[in-house]
């Protein structure tokens, strides 16, 4: 370019509940039973991590932009005011003219140590809407001193695997626990918990407890399931890289132009973007912009380069280092330094001859340049 101016989640807690009269053993289908309001048993009965009863369970549980073309530079840059507002893609500017946030983007603390976590399975991309359905139910009518069963039924009616399931009961006021099958053991309000695991579509697992009543009166208790729902994603990391090479002749004139020829790529695997080069103009040369230059190239797709041309003005004699640097989101950043010559040309002259002559005779002077 020619230089110029510069996932879905669940409810985790569902309930159901259970309640029964005073006789009869058969097992129907409840509706809804209230709470009791009546405090339960003492937790300190069951410490947390007890089991009750011993009946095995068996469940299922498996776990760009489009880049301007290269061209060649016209003649020297005219000059810019040094608050001039620069141009992407028209070329070299006064520095100054931008905020580091326009190029850099801002900077971000470490807040934390290095990752652990990896992708999951495929299943998990995407929404994740986990559904589970829970019933319990218990005979319509139970007796004082005769033993009863309520069962809890969790299946999984959703689509998708529902992870770290469990299953929380409270032994019903006015009874005693007898058994329960799975085993269960207490949380710590005291309350029967079965851990359930992962469930897959379709999974139900059924879970009995065995209860004596010990008054007369309505009883019954909610009981309540906790799902955990899992999702995952995949992105891939990517790294721009830059490669600043510049060529200029070996040595130069003082007056004349020197035409540098800046070749910038990126040889990484992701788009650089915002990329600018910053020409700092050594004192031996100059500009009509000025010292500090900067050139918007914009982004560089991966294995994308670009040939840009500066020309600058020899206007005193000797060695040049000239550094030409480039920058981009990301905080990346490279230099290179390119050295040469400016010559500044002299002339000497001598003339050597007779110091004395004689009138009127012919002398020979020789002249040196």
């Amino acid at each position: 370019m020619p230089f110029g101016t510069v996932g879905n989640s669940l409810s985790n807690d569902t309930g159901a509940s259970s309640s029964a009269g005073a006789a009869g053993s058969d097992l129907a289908e409840p509706g809804a039973f209230p709470t009791p309001q009546a405090s339960q048993e003492p937790a300190s009965r069951y410490p947390e991590g007890a089991s009750i009863g011993a009946i095995p369970m068996n469940t299922n549980n498996p776990d760009s932009a489009q880049s301007p073309s290269p061209s060649q530079f016209e003649a020297a840059p005219s000059v810019v005011p040094l608050d001039a507002e620069p141009l992407p893609g028209r070329g070299y500017a006064p520095m100054g003219t931008g905020t580091q946030e326009d190029t850099l983007g801002p900077q971000q603390e470490k807040i934390g140590d290095e990752g652990t976590g990896r992708p999951g399975e495929a299943a998990l991309e995407g929404p994740q809407t986990a559904q589970v359905t829970i019933q319990k139910v218990a005979p319509e009518e139970v007796q004082v001193g005769k033993p009863a069963v309520v069962k809890i039924m969790v299946r999984n009616s959703g689509a998708v695997a529902v992870r770290d399931v469990e299953l929380h009961d409270e032994v019903p006021f006015g009874t005693r626990l007898l058994s329960t099958s799975p085993q269960a053991s207490r949380g710590v309000r005291g309350e029967l918990v079965w851990r359930l695991g992962t469930m897959q579509p379709g999974d139900e697992i059924i879970v009995e407890e065995q209860l004596m009543p010990t008054r007369e009166g309505e009883i019954g208790s909610v009981a309540t399931v906790h799902i955990g729902a899992a999702a995952s994603m995949k992105a891939l990391a990517t790294k721009p890289q830059l490669v600043v090479e510049t060529q200029s002749p070996d040595r130069v004139l003082i007056g004349d132009d020197v035409e540098l020829v800046i070749r910038i790529s990126n040889p990484g695997t992701g788009a650089a973007t915002n990329v600018i080069l910053e020409e700092h103009v050594p004192p031996q040369l100059q500009h009509p912009a000025g010292a500090e230059l900067e050139n918007v190239i914009g982004t560089l797709a991966p294995g994308e380069s670009r040939e840009v041309r500066l020309k600058l003005r020899a206007v005193r004699a000797g060695a040049v280092t000239n550094v030409l640097a480039a920058r981009a989101d990301g905080n990346l950043k490279v230099e290179d330094a390119q050295q040469f010559e400016i010559l500044s040309p002299q002339l000497q002259v001598q003339i050597d001859g007779p110091a004395k002559r004689f009138l009127e005779r012919e002398a020979a002077y020789t002249i040196t340049i």
